[in-house]
């Protein structure tokens, strides 16, 4: 083999399969042939992504091959170990080779790109200097021990400082001559023996060969295996299965009543838009106020109704935050079906709110909605917090993630990384997938890819059924005794405040609330059958009192257009209200009649602060209500979830493998890999994968008469001809349906 690209063509289908599993951004568009992977799987971003996905010790290996000359066989890399881990350093070479970081069979070489990945110092080990300090190549780690043991304190000192990295050190004339006798500082002492290296005029460096010597003599092998991290030192206690799964059903129908009601706040009062983007700090802090939450908290549910599509941008002149039509289709679906899809929205979105609010806040930290609160790598990093939690019977912290992560993923640890994994900790504790640290039922079920009805199934069992009534108290509050029907919530959310969230919501009546009742143009019998309806309990005699009092009160003064008018039929109640109000610009110009230059929603909001209860009216008298449906912004598409280094399907990884076998090949030798079939069934196949959005496999006669399988995604079909995307060029094609030979969906 004289290539990767070599090394990819004697692979077998299932060792191909494989490679595009474990590098799915491989499949982003399909390469035209195995030479076009080769080219891609060599390219420094998609490298750096492998390499991100190695444990320690495969990349400690990786490291290895980086520093040892090529091609290295195994042998010379187990020189580099303790002889004892002959079985797991062939493990993790097999992995590089299957990843195609690495190819080969034993020697083995590292792709250049990888190489240049890990630095000029792999695995903090300094330049190769056998060419320019020949007698280097001789030393060993015995004949490094018999130089050293009339070494001063301080040149020992000094190597241990370099052992490990970084390998060079700043000293002024580094490249002044120096020899044995004349040495009188450890820099000279090593630089006379050729221990260290000048690489310049002021910059010296620990040779390669003296480091992996070095640390062959402090450890017995160049290279330290760090303990797996897993499992946590200290398990913790973890409550039994049934507590896990009834803290995971609280807190899922807390998470259905947060997103609840703040779309429920914002259909009536609509936050603006900045002009940038995004949501303001105000609206972010009052949204936490409204829902009794931490900005954290806030902004996280936030962040996710609006991946969820269940809020956008209205497109108004003045453009406002407000539910979408979609939020309406999902308030009706049962809890268990709003679950899964809030479930199944922050298992895929790209969103990340703890750099707005929360453990990996940014400086300066971005606006809630705006296009910089986005993380591709957060939906990988999920999935492996969770499965953390999946394959550990105990409870679990942010911090035994990390110290997990690490060891598994070190080129992605860092400080940021912490206040991530935090975040998605208490995200998912929020959801109800994790309780006292542990994954319940459905949590495991998500991670194990259950589909919607599984998921729905399972959450189910573990949400109380939701009831269609509540205990109106003499106190003026309702309690329900488990969670609302969503038209029942709707009801009481319009006629009372809510006091308190969860299973035994609370809610509170009062002189404003039910006075959204009787603006939506409901009249005092009407509010007072629907809380018989409602309530299991009579409806005290102090609100039917004062729903009472509030309908006589309701519309005696009426606003309209003048500026602004007020009129009544009551010429007392009209002196009483120009009597109270102070600070409001009121003149009567007739009997009954007062004018005010403020607008009238302004206007009402005035008189309701002094007690009064008017509405509005048109200028033709009619009374004007609140609308009964709510504002809603136009039909909008949620944001697309991120694709980073989602799984190819399985009918594209069979397709694309299939198109590379026969992409070099006559027709006349692999006729039989071409998709072939009758022009009515080709038709039949190609608008069915049209309708679907599949990829298909055709088979497609070029003007030589050469058959070849391609893959594509068809785009029209009319005319004759199939405008396809074509993704071994990755571009928009036309190809003449009179030449396609056969179709095959990509399954």
């Amino acid at each position: 083999m004289r290539s990767l690209a070599d090394d990819l063509r004697l692979r077998d289908d299932d060792a191909l399969a494989e490679l595009l599993r474990a590098r799915p951004d491989l499949c982003q568009p399909v390469p035209a042939d195995l030479g076009s992977l080769a080219t891609r799987a060599g390219s420094a971003s998609s490298v750096a992504r492998a390499l991100d996905s190695l444990d320690a010790f495969t990349l400690q290996v990786a490291e290895t091959l980086a520093a040892l000359p090529e091609p290295a066989t195994v042998e010379d890399i187990l020189a580099c170990f303790d002889p004892e881990l002959r079985d797991p350093i062939e493990s993790s070479l097999g992995r590089l080779v299957r990843l195609a970081l690495a190819w080969g069979d034993d020697p083995y070489r590292l792709v250049r790109t990888a190489r240049d990945a890990l630095g000029p110092t792999p695995g903090g080990l300094g330049p190769s200097c056998v060419d320019i300090r020949p007698k280097l190549a001789a030393l060993t780690p015995e004949s490094l021990k018999r130089t050293l043991a009339e070494a001063p304190p301080k040149v020992i000192e000094l190597l241990d400082s370099l052992m490990w990295g970084p390998p060079t050190g700043k000293v002024e004339r580094a490249d002044r001559v120096v020899t044995v006798e004349t040495a009188s500082t450890p820099i000279e002492w090593l630089l006379a023996r050729d221990l260290l290296v000048p690489r310049g005029s002021n910059t010296v460096a620990l040779p390669r060969e003296v480091g992996l010597a070095l640390r062959t003599l402090r450890t017995g092998a160049p290279c330290v295996i760090r303990e797996p991290a897993w499992p946590p030192r200290e398990p913790r206690m973890t409550p039994a299965p049934e507590r896990v799964d009834a803290i995971c059903g609280q807190h899922a129908l807390a998470a259905i009543d947060a997103i609840t009601d703040l779309c429920e706040q914002w259909s009536q009062l609509a936050p603006a838009v900045l002009r940038s983007g995004g949501l303001g700090v105000r609206d972010l802090t009052a949204a936490a106020r409204a829902l009794d939450v931490d900005e954290s908290v806030a902004v996280f549910w936030i962040e996710l109704a609006y991946a969820a599509g269940l809020i956008a941008r209205d497109a108004a002149f003045e453009e406002a935050w407000r539910p979408t039509p979609a939020y309406d289709d999902w308030v009706a679906d049962t809890p268990a079906q709003r679950w899964v899809q809030l479930a199944n929205t922050w298992w895929r979105m790209s969103r990340a709110p703890e750099l707005i609010r929360g453990s990996a806040q940014a400086d300066p930290a971005p606006h809630a909605l705006s296009d910089a609160a986005d993380l591709a790598l957060l939906p990988g990093l999920r999935a492996e917090v969770l499965a953390l939690f999946a394959d550990y019977p105990a409870a679990l912290d942010p911090d035994d993630i990390c110290e997990v992560l690490g060891d598994r993923r070190p080129r992605l640890s860092g400080p940021g990384r912490w206040g991530h994994v935090t975040a998605i900790c208490q995200q998912a504790e929020l959801l109800g997938l994790t309780g006292a640290g542990a994954l319940g039922a459905a949590g495991r079920a998500l991670v194990h890819g259950a589909d919607a009805q599984a998921l729905e199934a399972i959450i189910a069992a573990m949400l109380p059924e939701p009831v269609d009534h509540v205990l109106i108290q003499g106190d003026l509050t309702a309690v329900a005794p488990g969670p609302l029907r969503a038209d029942v919530a709707r009801t009481l959310r319009e006629l009372a405040d809510v006091e308190s969230t969860g299973g035994g919501a609370v809610y509170r009546f009062s002189e404003a609330s039910l006075r959204r009742g009787f603006d939506a143009g409901r009249d005092a019998e009407d509010i007072l059958d629907t809380l018989r309806s409602l309530s299991r309990t009579p409806v005290p005699q102090g609100l039917e009192y004062l729903v009472k009092d509030l309908g006589r009160k309701h519309g005696q003064l009426r606003v309209g257009l003048a500026g602004s008018y007020v009129r009544s039929e009551d010429p007392a109640l009209l002196a009483a209200t120009l009597a109270d109000a102070r600070g409001i610009d009121l003149v009567e110009i007739a009997p009954g009649v007062l004018v005010s230059t403020e607008p009238p929603d302004r206007l009402i909001a005035a008189l309701q602060s002094i007690g009064a209860a008017p509405i509005a009216e048109s200028p033709d008298g009619r009374v004007l209500t609140a609308p009964s449906r709510p504002l809603r912004t136009p039909p909008r598409t949620p944001p697309p979830p991120s694709r980073e280094g989602l799984m190819p399907r399985e009918g594209l990884i069979t397709a694309a493998i299939a198109t590379w076998r026969t992409s070099t090949s006559r027709a006349s030798e692999s006729g039989a890999s071409v998709p072939q079939g009758s022009a009515p069934e080709t038709l039949a196949t190609l608008r069915s994968a049209l309708a679907d959005q599949n990829e298909v496999q055709i088979g497609y006669a070029d003007s030589e008469g050469e058959r070849h399988a391609l893959l594509v995604t068809p785009v029209r079909l009319a005319a004759g001809t199939l405008t396809a995307v074509d993704h071994s060029v990755g571009q928009v094609r036309s190809f003449s349906v009179a030449r396609i030979t056969g179709a095959i969906i990509a399954r």
